[in-house]
């Protein structure tokens, strides 16, 4: 009888923050022979890595919002004080030459801007945190 194969769940999340570069790296290194991961499409149709419909479990506030992978932040789509409907982009980062488009998860007002045009983050690192619409 074959060997089971091991399948990592969104990376190796008890070591990486899951669904992330990192955790699917990690995983690939620790021996897992297939990554399991979670691509929705925004509202405006690019794809991202997340799994929940919030933010608040990954990122421990509703409307806190990290950083999908490694890389630098090209554009900030918005100024604090906006309000933004979800779906809207907030930001873009450059990260392996490609560009992704990080999308509101929810309506609400731009509470805090964590980033700026050429910052390097690491996957998780804050970028804003949005109120709820009320």
């Amino acid at each position: 009888m074959p060997a089971p194969k091991l399948v990592a769940h969104r990376g190796y999340a008890r070591r990486f923050p899951e669904n992330t570069l990192a955790a699917v790296e990690g995983a690939i290194h620790a021996g897992a022979h297939f990554v399991e991961i979670d691509v929705q499409l925004t509202s405006d149709g690019y794809p991202v890595l997340f799994h929940d419909r919030t933010t608040e479990r990954m990122c421990g506030e509703p409307g806190s919002i990290g950083a999908p992978m490694p890389g630098t932040v090209i554009e900030v789509r918005v100024k604090e004080g906006a309000s933004v409907k979800k779906g809207d982009a907030l930001a873009v980062l450059s990260a392996m030459k490609m560009e992704t488009v990080v999308a509101a998860p929810l309506a609400g007002r731009v509470a805090r801007i964590a980033i700026q045009k050429s910052d390097v983050l690491k996957a998780g690192d804050l970028l804003l945190e949005l109120a709820p619409a009320s």
